[in-house]
This record gives C-alpha cells, sequence and structure tokens, in this order.
C-alpha cells in the first residue's frame, strides 16, 4: 500500500522566516539590521517602529563565513 504525500506539506514552510510585523513569510531582509519583512507597508512599520534607516553600515566587520559575491560587488563598487 502506498502512502500520498499532500502537496500543500509544511515542513518546507518551517524553514522560511516570517515577518517582524504581521507574522507573514516574509521576502525582504533589512540591510542594516536583518529584520525580515513580507511586503513595502512592513517594511516602512519597521523602519518607523525601531528608527531604522535600513542602510547597511559599509564598515562592519564581516567573518569569513558570511562572505558572498554581493559583498565582494559591494566593496568594489566603493573602491571605484
Amino acid at each position: 500500500m502506498e502512502i500520498e504525500r499532500s502537496n500543500n506539506d509544511s515542513s518546507s514552510s518551517l524553514h522560511r522566516k516570517l515577518c517582524a510585523n504581521c507574522n507573514e513569510p516574509s521576502k525582504y531582509t533589512c540591510p542594516k539590521c536583518s529584520t525580515f519583512s513580507c511586503s513595502l507597508k512592513c517594511v516602512n512599520v519597521h523602519k518607523e517602529k525601531n528608527d531604522c534607516d535600513g542602510i547597511r553600515d559599509r564598515t562592519t566587520l564581516v567573518s569569513k563565513n558570511q562572505y558572498n559575491f554581493g559583498m565582494i560587488y559591494s566593496l568594489c563598487k566603493i573602491l571605484n
């Protein structure tokens, strides 16, 4: 007897981060404080509520394992 698995399996959604304002699945991450948001409305609420400008501090120490292509590209843009 075969067991059918439904396509509504919620195990993949458990690994997804939730919006800090409304607990919906997030689409965006604040570059400054890494807060998760789902929409522009929630991003704006986050910025007002936490007095956050959303601009990453480019002089912050980044560990070796956090380096990725985006970080290197950002650094190259600063140097040019």
